[in-house]
Formats: C-alpha cells, sequence, structure tokens
C-alpha cells in the first residue's frame, strides 16, 4: 500500500515509518511518502512530486496543527485532493476546526471518528491501527483493525531514570542544596523518542549545579478541579504544599499554554492578569528554551533569525504569555531528519541563564547586587539620564528607597533627582573629556587593565575578535579608554552601583551608530558588561528606561547565537527592562535580543495643547472673520484678511500651509480656511506634560490629563468618552472637528463649539476626580452639563470601572516588581502590556 503524508505545522510520519516495519512481517507492505509543508512552500519541484505521489497513492493523510490553510499552497491542492479516488483524511489538532473539514474524507462517521482518535492519540500502536484500518479496506491481511490506544497523558522523563518513575521516588534523588529547574517537554516528543536535545539540555543544566524535573504533557489531558492544560501539571509535579519545588521554569513547548488553559472561555488572546497561572502558582521565573523545528545556523554563516512560521509559533506565541526569551537548544539535522539535535552552545547559554535567575531568586535581598544602567548616549555628562517619557533621576531615588525597605544593601536614598545627579557628577561618567587619568582611576567604580579585558577579549569566538578589530583596532581600542585602561563609570551605593550604559562610539558617530545593526559595539562595551558579570558580581542589571543601544546591536532578529553581540556581551546576566508601554515595537526587540524581562511604565500625561498668547491673538481674528463674513463691508474685509496674513507671517505659519512665498495679502484669502482648520487641529492635539516617575500614580491635573487623552478615543466597542459626551450636549464633536471653519444652526462657529463642549468636557472630569471617581456621583456631575444618554452612560461606566482603577495601580511599576518581583526574581508575564498594572486602552 502507499500511503502520502502531509504535515502542516504538525508531526511527521516518523512514527508511521516504525509502525509499518514492525507489521512488514505480517505481510502488509507499506510504501509512505511523506512531505512538510515547509519544504513543499520552498520547492515546487517536491510540491508537483507530491501531486504525483496523491495520484499514486491508497491514502492521504495530511496533519495540521490548526487549519490547512497554514500551507500557502493549499488551495493548489485542493484540487488534486478532491480528484483523488483514494481516501484522504484531513485531521487538525484544533477541534473547532475539525467539522469544518470533514467533508474531505468520504468514509462513515464511525471511520472518521476511528481515525480522528488514532491521530489524535499519536505514537507508533496508533500509527499501526491506521495501516490495519487501510489493510482492511484495501483487503490485505486479515488482521483486526485495533481500538485507539490512549498514552500516559504525562510523567517524569530523565535519560537516567526508570520510565515509570514516581514523583515521590524522584525527588529523593535531589540535592536540597542546589537550585532547582523545572523542565516543560510535549508528550508527542517523548512518545516519538525525539529526546536528544532534551537529554543534552538536562544533562547541562546538571552539569551546571542544578536539580532538574523534566516531565512532559499532553495538551488532550481532561480538565482536573476545573483547570484545563499546563496548570494541572505544573501543580502536579512543581509544587509541593502550594510551594514551588522549582527555582525557575524552563518551557520547551511552543503557543501559549495561558490562552490554551482557557477552559472553552472563547478563542482570542486576551487572558486576564489572575488566570496567569504562571504567577498565581508556581510564581517563579519563566524562560523559553526554543526548539527550532527548521534548519538553523549561527550568525557567522546566517544572519536571518526565524522563519515565520518558527517566529509565529516559538517566539510570539509564547510572548503573549511573558516569557523570558532563550535561544535555540535544539533544530532540524542538516541531513533532512526531522527529529532535533542538541545545539550545544544554546543549551549552555540557556542553562547558564536558568541558573543566573535560579541564583537570584534564592539569595537574600540583602546579598544580591544590581546595577542600574542608565543611559548616556554621547560623551557628554549633560545627557545622563535620557529615556523616552521617564524621569530617569526620579525614578532610580524611588527604586533606591523601595530596595532599602525590601532589604537590598543601600547605604543611603538621594532626596530627589536633582541630589542623585549631583552625586553621580562627583565620580565618573562617560565623558573624560575634562577630567585626568589620575582623578578618573580614584573615582571610577572600576579600571579594567589590558591584561584583564585580553582575557576577556579572548573568551569570545574569534569572528567576534575580528570584527571588533577591523571596527576598533586593536584592544583595548580609544573608546573610553584613557592610559590603555578601560574606565568602569558610575557610582555604588551599598550593593547597587548606579552607572551608564556604554557609548557607541565618540563624538559625532554616536548618535549615527546608535542603532546600527552592522559595525560591532567598541571594546569597551564588552569590556564594561563582562566586568559587570565577572568582576563586580551583578546578580542582575535594570536598564533604566526606552532605550539603550544592546537591543540594536549586531546579531539575528530573533533566535540568537553566541556570535550575536547581544547575547555575547551580556552573556545571561538578568536583565530587567522598564520600557514606556506606548512602544511595543521596541520593546519586543529587548525581549527578543536582550532576554529582558519588560516592565511596561505609563506615559507621560498628554495634555490637550490649547492656546497660547500668539495662537490665541490669529485664533481671535478667524473667529471674527468667519462670524462676520457676509455681513461686513469689503473694505473691512481686506482689513481681516490683510491682519491675518501678517499674524501669520510674523508666527511662520505660512511654510506650515505651503503657502507660495510670493504671495502677499490680497492672494491669501484662499488660505484662511486650511489656516483655521490647521490651528484648531494643533490646539486639539495631544502633547506630553512632563515625564513620568516609575511607580507613581498620576495626581490632580496630570490624573485628569491621563483619563482625558485615554477616553475621548473610541476603544474597541466602547465609545469615545468625550465624543459621547459632545453628543449629549447636542454636538456631533466629529463634524466640528473636521470642518471647524463652519458653522451650527443657532449660527455658532463649530470651532467655537467644539472648544466649549472639551472645556466642559475637562471640568467635568476635574470634579469626578474630587468626587472620588464613585458612579452615582459622577453621574450626577455629567448630567449638569446635559443629559445622560446610554451611550455616554456605557463610556462612563467603562472609564470608571477600567481605565481610572488601572491608572490607581501605576504604583505596582514600583512597588510590586521592583520591590518583590524584579528584586525577588519572581514570575513574568502575562506579555508585554500586561507586565504592567494598566493596559487602558484594548488594541
Amino acid at each position: 500500500m502507499r500511503i502520502v503524508n502531509i504535515s502542516i505545522q504538525a508531526e511527521n510520519a516518523d512514527s508511521l515509518r516504525e509502525a509499518a516495519a514492525e507489521l512488514k512481517d505480517s505481510g502488509i507492505d507499506v510504501d509512505i511518502f511523506d512531505a512538510d509543508y515547509r519544504d513543499l512552500e520552498k520547492s515546487p519541484e517536491l510540491f508537483e512530486d507530491l501531486v504525483r505521489h496523491i495520484g499514486l497513492a491508497d491514502m492521504v493523510v495530511i496533519r495540521c496543527m490548526a487549519e490547512p490553510t497554514r500551507f500557502s499552497r493549499y488551495s493548489r491542492l485542493e484540487p488534486v485532493l478532491e480528484q483523488c479516488r483514494s481516501p484522504v483524511f484531513l485531521f487538525s489538532g484544533a477541534a473547532e476546526m475539525r467539522p469544518l473539514y470533514r467533508d474531505v474524507f468520504d468514509g462513515t462517521d464511525r471511520d472518521y471518528g476511528l481515525l480522528c482518535q488514532y491521530l489524535m492519540y499519536k505514537g507508533k500502536d496508533n500509527e499501526k491501527g491506521l495501516i490495519l484500518w487501510l489493510n482492511e479496506r484495501l483487503g490485505g491481511p486479515a488482521i483486526p483493525v485495533p481500538a485507539p490506544v490512549i498514552p500516559r497523558q504525562d510523567g517524569i522523563y530523565h535519560p537516567d531514570c526508570d520510565p515509570d518513575i514516581s514523583l515521590d521516588e524522584y525527588v529523593r534523588r535531589l540535592d536540597p542544596s542546589r537550585p532547582t529547574a523545572g523542565i516543560v517537554m510535549t508528550q508527542t516528543d517523548w512518545m516519538s523518542g525525539n529526546t536528544e536535545h532534551i537529554d543534552a539540555f538536562i544533562r547541562g543544566l546538571e552539569e551546571k549545579g542544578m536539580n532538574t524535573i523534566p516531565i512532559f504533557y499532553s495538551h488532550l489531558a481532561p480538565p482536573e478541579d476545573g483547570e484545563k492544560g499546563l496548570p494541572i501539571f505544573i501543580k502536579k509535579y512543581f509544587m509541593h504544599d502550594g510551594r514551588p519545588r522549582i527555582d525557575v521554569l524552563l518551557l520547551t513547548i511552543s503557543s501559549s499554554n495561558l490562552v490554551h488553559s482557557k477552559k472553552g472561555e472563547g478563542t482570542g488572546f486576551d487572558v486576564e492578569i489572575s488566570r496567569n497561572f504562571y504567577k498565581t502558582l508556581a510564581d517563579v521565573p519563566v524562560i523559553q528554551a526554543l526548539c527550532v523545528h527548521n534548519k538553523w545556523e549561527d550568525f557567522e554563516e546566517d544572519k536571518a533569525g526565524l522563519d515565520k512560521h518558527d517566529i509565529t509559533i516559538l517566539v510570539i506565541r509564547p510572548e503573549l504569555d511573558g516569557q523570558i526569551m532563550g535561544v535555540p537548544i535544539g533544530c532540524i539535522r542538516k541531513d533532512g531528519g526531522k527529529k532535533l539535535m542538541p545545539l550545544a552552545p544554546g543549551i549552555d547559554h540557556v542553562s547558564r541563564m536558568a541558573l543566573n535567575w535560579a541564583t537570584l531568586r534564592r539569595k537574600k535581598p540583602e546579598e544580591r547586587k544590581i546595577a542600574i544602567i542608565m543611559y548616556q548616549p554621547r560623551d557628554d555628562s549633560s545627557c545622563i539620564g535620557s529615556s523616552g517619557g521617564l524621569d530617569v533621576q526620579e525614578s532610580v531615588c524611588g527604586m533606591l528607597r523601595t530596595m532599602s525597605e525590601a532589604g537590598y544593601r543601600v547605604e543611603h536614598v538621594p532626596h530627589n533627582g536633582d541630589e542623585l545627579v549631583q552625586e553621580l557628577l562627583k565620580g565618573v561618567t562617560n565623558d573624560l573629556n575634562w577630567i585626568s587619568p589620575k582623578e578618573a582611576f580614584e573615582k571610577a567604580a572600576g579600571v579594567q587593565g589590558p591584561k584583564e579585558y585580553g582575557r576577556t577579549f579572548r573568551s569570545v569566538p574569534r569572528f567576534n575578535q575580528e570584527r571588533l578589530v577591523r571596527s576598533w583596532g586593536e584592544p583595548p581600542g580609544e573608546v573610553t579608554v584613557l592610559e590603555g585602561n578601560m574606565i568602569m563609570p558610575g557610582v555604588e551605593n551599598g550593593n547597587i552601583l548606579i552607572t551608564y550604559q556604554p557609548i557607541r562610539a565618540l563624538g559625532e558617530q554616536t548618535d549615527a551608530l546608535y542603532h546600527d545593526p552592522v559595525i560591532p559595539a567598541p571594546h569597551q562595551y564588552l569590556g564594561f558588561y563582562r566586568w559587570l558579570k565577572d568582576v563586580y558580581h551583578a546578580d542582575a542589571v535594570i536598564h533604566m528606561g526606552t532605550h539603550g543601544s544592546m537591543e540594536w546591536l549586531p546579531g539575528k532578529s530573533v533566535g540568537l547565537s553566541n556570535k550575536c553581540e547581544p547575547d555575547m556581551i551580556l552573556d545571561t546576566l538578568p536583565d530587567i527592562y522598564p520600557f514606556c508601554i506606548d512602544d511595543p515595537g521596541e520593546g519586543i526587540q529587548a525581549k527578543r535580543r536582550v532576554e529582558a524581562v519588560i516592565i511596561a511604565y505609563l506615559n507621560p500625561a498628554m495634555a490637550r495643547a490649547d492656546s497660547y498668547e500668539d495662537l490665541e491673538k490669529i485664533c481671535s481674528l478667524l473667529r471674527e472673520y468667519f462670524t462676520i463674513r457676509g455681513s461686513a463691508s469689503e473694505d473691512r474685509m481686506k482689513v481681516l484678511v490683510s491682519e491675518i496674513f501678517e499674524e501669520a507671517r510674523r508666527q511662520d505659519l505660512l511654510d506650515d500651509l505651503h503657502v507660495p512665498g510670493d504671495t502677499g495679502s490680497e492672494g491669501f484669502e484662499q488660505y484662511i480656511i486650511p489656516l483655521h482648520g490647521y490651528l484648531e487641529d494643533v490646539k486639539d492635539a495631544l502633547i506630553p506634560d512632563g515625564l513620568h516617575v516609575l511607580g507613581r500614580i498620576p495626581s490632580d491635573r496630570h490624573m485628569d490629563e491621563c483619563v482625558y487623552s485615554i477616553s475621548r478615543i473610541r476603544n474597541g466597542d466602547i465609545p469615545s468618552l468625550r465624543g459621547a459626551f459632545a453628543s449629549a450636549c447636542g454636538i456631533d464633536l466629529d463634524d466640528c472637528l473636521q470642518d471647524p471653519s463652519g458653522s451650527l444652526r443657532n449660527g455658532e462657529l463649530k470651532s467655537v463649539a467644539a472648544e466649549r463642549v472639551d472645556s466642559d468636557f475637562r471640568n467635568a472630569l476635574r470634579e469626578m476626580r474630587e468626587a472620588g471617581y464613585g458612579m452615582p456621583e459622577c453621574k450626577a456631575i455629567v448630567e449638569r452639563y446635559c443629559r445622560m444618554t446610554p451611550e455616554l452612560e456605557g463610556s462612563l461606566e467603562f472609564a470608571l470601572s477600567v481605565t481610572v482603577p488601572n491608572l490607581l495601580r501605576t504604583d505596582m511599576e514600583m512597588d510590586d516588581r521592583i520591590g518583590r518581583q524584579i528584586c525577588a526574581a519572581r514570575a513574568v508575564g502575562p506579555a508585554y502590556e500586561r507586565e504592567c498594572a494598566h493596559p487602558p486602552l484594548r488594541t
């Protein structure tokens, strides 16, 4: 018999081949043509070969993780399948997808159900059942068709242990003085023997001095106590008497386990913080160890990262859960075999990474050493602490205060950011232009001589050594170097080092190279981070705000190798990274390329730009123009147009409107309506009002501005609160903003009406804050301005029940995450926007 097997994001035909080999002695000879959709997409010749084999096949089996359309050529394959005279069976791992493709199989419901069970439960025995079902259909040897075999749904797997070892027996062999890593693999890998990379991973961790508890589980396991999926097995294997047995959790499985544990609550990727079982159960760091079901090379051989399939399955979906993103520990063999081979550099990297996070977790706060890294992008001390939307100096003061209260050894806490800056300037920064070598050596946090850096330099791959020398000369180069010694900037405060990220170059080159993905960082960049790790013995670094330069250094975009600079330089040091919530794109770079734990912080309060004295002067003239046009004399209108023209020219507004340079007041009237629209847009724009301080809840006008800026736009199916307020006042705000020069029925200029209703809305928000944001009180406040409509009531309820409470939890940025979670190395996630307490908008 001939069987064609097509894999679409699913397991291949290895188990089918094993089953066929065992049945050969029974007189059943099976020829298997196996094709993976990724190979089919890359090779038109292979696709044509598949079509030919389908025409000769006795059965076609299509295995999908979800829908077959994830194979881009499936639409071309469908007509071929429809013409196939043999049975075609399409199995989807997503139960909700199966009914959509039931008609692909022309057999009975009984046969369909039987084949579904064979493929769902997997393994050699069930693949035998599939072959014997086809054998009976073809009239082959009289061998009964067996019932599906339900395999073990979970268990402990260790290459040195009995396959049936109990949890109690396994735990007794662990050394309680060592940190313990929990490892999760799929039941499919366990059943198929795809464990070579797992075996090497286990050995790598144990060689680093860690215990391991490696388990496998199936997502088909029945629910227990109302739980579904991975939470069952976290409780079973990694918890004891409500406390974790493990210090770090390592996942080799793909996709989002939080989404998969939603217990039939519908589709979508939105998982409430309370449902984050990583935190509510084990509450330990969670690291994603990438298992790449594709070919993979290091950065020297292949500059690309992962392909789109691997990024989706191995990176994007796990990121929904908030894991710390590791590097590849396994990939398919170059000979085309589909079982994974271990990647020794990646295994070593993730093993050290796990050990560092576990060690940080086990240390007492007073023993931990933390490096707080501020940014100084140029060799200029006037720019220390620059960051997007964050008052770094005040935030560091608050961080020191929180750490001190949490038990860290902090000698003193500056009263404010200004005092902190003065202390820092007494030390050494990245600006060595005005300091003598003697003074720099005395004040520096550390000095790395040629011999010490030489050892670091020789420890990195030769590929990177050669790139460093080509770009920056022989070690130690010239950047932040005095008399051949590298200067390590910063000031120590107890066990906390407040320091600066190394600059990427000197002088004018600095800005040009900040995001450069080709030129390597200078010698001192490597020397600094290795000094932090190996000499200062930092347990973790905290990069202060959006954003630094490490995540932009040369290397793969994701799935890094040991020759990628972020991997090579940071070298598994735990990285905590407060990052502005409105910049997830660059935050993803930090998660994927420097293995950062992102702590999203609130962007600065955004205020309506409004007007100012000069702008109000021209706006007043424009209001007069639109009010009297049609009734004033021609001479008066000419004078008014001339005044508007002169004022626009004085305020340099003509270029903004692309008014030709030779235009005078006589030809300017055609630009008055565009000028009015432009100025009204400027006045209604949102602009930052100050900087955010990490963990500080917005107060007074800043709280009003936050609620105003968030609620004035539509949020999914929740209407704009400002728009609903205006509608209840009888004003179509969108119309007024789009046509500010028009007039309402009562003759009021639309721009004036928009300003009036916006002012009332902001006054109402202030009064609501002063009333404590209670729903009855806020409804009464609103009803003093306008009638209450269903749309307005719905928007108001959302603002008071979701937006305001989330803003009031902004202190979690510092108190919960810095004071306890970060510094105690506790669990992360769910992903980026949920790493803070305030995802105020649903996107």
